[in-house]
């Protein structure tokens, strides 16, 4: 084909789902559901509801993708905008053996009478094909399948203030950032500048800035100040040490739970807390505090520091300890830091 070439257009008989059809159920849907939609999907939802859906074509006349097994449409592949729902089904069951659950069927998880709550997260631009067409398709099923009670969005995260392009080798892998930048660091970025409501932007030189003065120099400084205190346990945590570690777990939680979910405020929360520590001057009986906020601090951010917090913590899955009258001081690791 020569890009010179003229355009032609050319009639095709495709396979479509009616999508009119299921626009009244999916906007009675949303209208129950969707409660954690950021304010610009709330607003593409609306539009699209607001008039009648075009139908939606199911496959192509093209060779690429996956072949069409339809008689009706021999040589033709699916749309990949129209795979959400299949290829959603098929990877959560993927998941769960891979958990080492047995499954009686692909679709155990995502059947009507199953105990599962399907959440989306995606990047704002894919709004049509998982929010109208795959709950569109999980309707047709005529109430066999469940459908997505929530949908977390993104927006567009530039590199170095212009769009991620592939074509153009305007792009950097996150394989290929992890071989240079310690994950812990990468996750902390990310989150930090995530685009929730409106575009950011991912540069190196940031990611060396941020990382260093809001994570690696301050949680060093933290883990020195435990550092001293190791060997000397168990030390007493004060009611008031508790009520602050109380404070501290309901903050991360916010930032955790779907109705208000937001890795950028979670990053924030992290920062306001190691800041606080580093520059908490430990006076003589305040050990045990410290060192136990220093831990409540870290479990809560374990999501973000997935690796400090494997190292430092064995014990993961014990819960954050916010009644704890005592502690005990480990050494912990530091974290390395990135020049870019």
């Amino acid at each position: 084909m020569d890009p010179d070439d003229p355009v032609e257009l050319r009639e095709a008989r495709v396979l479509v789902l009616p999508m009119e059809r299921y626009r009244e159920r999916i906007r009675a849907h949303f209208a129950v559901h969707g409660k954690a939609m950021r304010p610009h999907m709330v607003q593409a939802i609306e539009e699209m509801l607001s008039r009648p859906l075009p139908d939606f074509p199911v496959t192509y006349p093209i060779s690429w993708g996956i072949p069409a097994p339809f008689p009706e449409v021999a040589g033709q592949s699916i749309n990949p905008n129209a795979e959400p729902a299949g290829w959603s089904i098929y990877c959560a069951a993927l998941s769960a053996e891979r958990r080492g659950m047995a499954l009686a069927a692909d679709d155990e998880l995502w059947l009507a009478e199953a105990d599962t709550k399907v959440v989306y997260f995606l990047g704002f631009d894919n709004t049509y094909p998982f929010a109208i067409a795959c709950v569109a398709m999980l309707l047709a099923s005529d109430g066999r399948y469940l459908l997505p009670e929530e949908f977390i969005t993104n927006e567009f995260y530039e590199l170095d203030n212009a769009k991620f392009s592939t074509s153009r080798g305007h792009v950097v892998w996150g394989r290929d950032l992890v071989t240079e930048v310690p994950r812990d660091l990468v996750r902390f970025h990310l989150a930090a500048t995530s685009p929730e409501n409106q575009r950011t932007d991912f540069s190196r030189v940031a990611l060396a800035r941020v990382t260093s003065s809001r994570l690696v120099e301050p949680w060093n400084r933290v883990a020195d100040t435990v550092d001293r205190c190791t060997g000397r346990g168990p030390l007493p945590v004060s009611e008031r040490s508790r009520a602050a570690a109380a404070r501290i777990v309901e903050r991360f939680a916010a930032c955790y739970e779907l109705d208000c979910f937001s890795l950028t405020r979670a990053a924030e929360t992290l920062t306001e807390q190691l800041g606080r520590l580093a520059r908490w001057a430990v006076r003589p009986g305040e050990e045990g505090d410290f060192c136990h906020e220093a831990d409540v601090v870290l479990r809560c951010a374990a999501p973000i520091l997935i690796d400090l917090a494997g190292a430092a913590l064995p014990e993961t899955r014990i819960p954050v300890g916010r009644g704890a009258t005592t502690v005990t001081p480990v050494t912990l690791p530091r974290l390395t830091g990135w020049a870019g």
